[in-house]
């Protein structure tokens, strides 16, 4: 699974008011546990690509509605026939993914985390389970807003708060509201100490502050979201894509790049294509494989940077057709460094 971060334990943010999300509950399925623990990563829990990833194979309303009619877990779930205030579940999940640029895998996952709702095959006894999936609008036991009854309405309210968060790691603050922040070593609520290693796991941390490992917290979203998306045929999981365009290479489409996080940015001005990803010098780095240069996190906004391939200014030939090179401002908060980078050449 692709790597990402942790979070701060001293303010996290519980995203169901009337139980604790990740206390152990009688109505998870075996399946949500079962899962080889050598191959889980507390510090790289989800990437950042995939966090905000909503427009992979996999992620569609059609897609959700054809897992719901046959799941993981061998038997239809009740989600594909519910509606809330007139939506399928489905639509919800695309819906609010859309709408806060947040996966719907996602909120998918908490709703099988926090209420069983993928392997239930009929609607709970208890309403709340669904109605007040994730605690928004209760702000205690008994005392839920019927504003925000609603499956639909639930998500929304959920994917809103991962995109706070998760603007909150990647702008000024640098960290979630509890404190969770890439490169930094926290302790969780069950003892384990914890180095996110990007601002996605830092978010997954902020909203389940425990590792868990064999029942619950990130071990338990890591375990759901791969059942899950295996079935799905989400590929976001591996971290690859199909091609072998790295980091400034030509490109076509997003499976023409190396790695899932990776995305082919096409334009009138951009010959060929090229394999690129957002990024942040300090808090979302460009990514580094042995045997491939090491990109540059350059500025084209005081908000947005783009990894780029470096490049020596002295070679007249460092760069593939229709690009030249030139001193890039690296995305900092001093805005000082610049590095030399291939890009396209500038109109004539």
């Amino acid at each position: 699974m692709a790597r990402a971060g942790a979070i701060l334990i001293t303010a996290a943010v519980a995203i169901a008011a009337c139980a604790n999300p990740d206390d152990p509950v009688d109505f998870l399925d075996p399946l949500d546990r079962e899962n080889d623990s050598d191959s889980f990563d507390k510090d790289s829990v989800l990437s950042t690509a995939e966090l905000e990833d909503v427009t992979s194979e996999g992620l569609t309303a059609d897609s959700f509605q054809t897992y719901f009619l046959r799941t993981a877990y061998r038997r239809p779930s009740f989600l594909g026939s519910y509606r809330s205030n007139g939506r399928l579940a489905s639509e919800a999940l695309v819906r609010a993914g859309l709408a806060h640029r947040i996966n719907p895998l996602v909120l998918l996952t908490r709703a099988e985390m926090d209420q069983g709702l993928i392997a239930s095959d009929s609607y709970p006894e208890n309403p709340d389970r669904v109605e007040y999936a994730f605690g928004c609008g209760c702000p205690g036991v008994g005392n839920c807003n019927p504003a925000m009854a609603g499956f639909d309405r639930q998500v929304d309210c959920l994917a809103g708060k991962l995109r706070a968060e998760l603007d909150a790691v990647l702008g000024s603050a640098k960290q979630t509201t509890g404190g969770w922040a890439p490169g930094v070593e926290r302790m969780t609520l069950d003892g384990e100490l914890v180095t996110p290693t990007d601002a996605g796991t830092s978010v997954i941390y902020e909203f389940s502050p425990i590792v868990g490992v064999g029942k619950r917290g990130a071990w338990l979203f890591n375990n759901v979201f791969r059942l899950t998306a295996d079935s799905l045929g989400y590929s976001g999981l591996s971290g690859t894509g199909d091609g072998q365009s790295w980091i400034g290479d030509a490109c076509q489409a997003n499976a023409d790049c190396s790695r899932q996080e990776l995305k082919c940015a096409l334009g009138p001005q951009i010959p060929g294509g090229i394999c690129t990803k957002l990024c942040s010098e300090s808090v979302d780095p460009c990514p580094v494989e042995a045997g491939k240069a090491s990109p540059a996190c350059i500025a084209f906004s005081e908000t947005q940077g783009y990894c780029l391939a470096q490049c020596d200014l002295a070679d007249p030939n460092a760069c593939r057709q229709g690009y030249e090179c030139r001193n890039g401002q690296v995305f900092e908060p001093t805005g000082a460094a610049v590095k030399p980078i291939c890009v396209w050449k500038k109109a004539q």
